[in-house]
């Protein structure tokens, strides 16, 4: 009875080891037909922290966990193994007019293809799991940048496949293996800073585009009442820079600098992702734009002063910037960063509240 007992058990994990291992072939590629569900430690989680979901679902992976989950003798796809995947089932994106909607019948459980992607949503860095049964978000393997990398979209709702980037590699997203072996990885270029010296303070800088930010908080007392350190703390000042009203960050930057125009922040966040008709950027931008961030802008949460009560609020949480761009004789827009939710939008403000301030090398660098 033990013997038979012992048999049965080895059966068992046999059966288990052999579904989590199985695959089908399309085209020339091998996939497996499940999501990946190997314990990787601290770095991938079940959907609401549910052992039942990560047996149904897999498990959520950030982007270095899931480079190297794949068991050996498999890989994570890249961005042109999606591709060719979902071109063989009608195709989307740019070598497509179609939105993908036969790619996902097809690839969704239950489909043709037999692949069943699942719709098993997602962990953001900051917030709750969301989407499950409405969104499928998957891994590739081809970095963006420092911050990003390309996933895969299988939306459920409006039955699409879209190739997006994750707004950070810290998202915590789905990972199907395919076979082969697994990619040498290949750093993106680092930023490269120079610097420039005002008075006794010498701040970095960074080219983007064909233009020269400075990569720190603007630090110059203005006049009186009109900038002020957070929380009337000089050491603030040193850390995140002066917070100005507008007026006086219209004349804080020194002679060759000035305040950036609405237009000159939005061309310079379209650099690197979309501005939707809402104001708000999409979350790559703000990756790239974020402390440590691959564009080398380097954003710092300097907080602000409320013109409503004259109270500081968000340290560290916020980094609100002027643009030298007025809507009438009250209000000029800014373009705020908020750390919690990892986001980028254009806003406008009172000129008598008190924001941080960038300036921008008034000759255009074209070399």
């Amino acid at each position: 009875m033990k013997i038979l007992l012992f048999i049965l058990l080895l059966c068992s994990l046999w059966a288990c080891q052999s579904n989590t291992l199985q695959s089908i072939k399309i085209g020339d590629q091998e996939w497996m037909t499940q999501n990946l569900n190997i314990d990787v430690g601290e770095a991938c989680f079940c959907y609401n922290d549910s052992l039942k979901n990560c047996d149904t679902y897999g498990r959520l992976y950030t982007w270095e966990a899931a480079l190297d989950a794949c068991p050996d003798g498999w890989r994570l796809p890249t961005l042109e193994d999606w591709q060719i995947l979902i071109d063989h089932y009608g195709g989307c994106c740019d070598k497509s007019s179609s939105s993908g909607e036969e790619a996902l019948e097809a690839l969704v459980e239950g489909g043709s293809s037999q692949l069943n992607i699942s719709l098993a949503g997602e962990k953001h860095v900051a917030t709750n799991y969301w989407y499950l049964d409405n969104y499928g978000y998957y891994w590739t393997g081809t970095e963006y940048n420092y911050n990003t990398a390309y996933k895969f979209t299988f939306d459920g709702v409006s039955r699409q496949v879209r190739r997006e980037m994750a707004s950070t590699k810290k998202q915590q997203l789905s990972c199907r293996c395919i076979k082969g072996e697994k990619h040498k990885r290949v750093e993106p270029p680092k930023p490269v800073h120079q610097s420039v010296t005002f008075g006794n303070q010498t701040y970095k800088t960074i080219k983007l585009g064909n233009q020269v930010w400075m990569a720190e908080n603007l630090n110059r007392v203005s006049p009186k009442d009109s900038s002020f350190c957070f929380e009337n703390n000089p050491e603030n000042c040193t850390n995140y820079g002066q917070l100005y009203t507008w007026e006086a960050a219209m004349k804080a930057c020194p002679k060759g600098w000035h305040l950036p125009s609405e237009e000159e922040w939005r061309s310079m966040g379209q650099l690197f992702g979309k501005e939707r008709e809402d104001h708000w950027f999409e979350g790559a931008v703000y990756a790239a734009l974020a402390p440590s961030g691959y564009s080398g802008f380097d954003v710092q949460f300097g907080g602000y002063k409320s013109v409503r009560d004259q109270q500081f609020r968000g340290l560290d949480n916020y980094g609100s910037y002027w643009s030298s761009s007025k809507i009438d004789e009250k209000e000029a827009w800014y373009f705020s960063f908020f750390a919690p939710n990892e986001s980028f939008n254009r806003n406008y403000e009172n000129i008598n509240g008190a924001l941080s301030c960038r300036c921008v090398q008034d000759s255009l660098q074209t070399n």
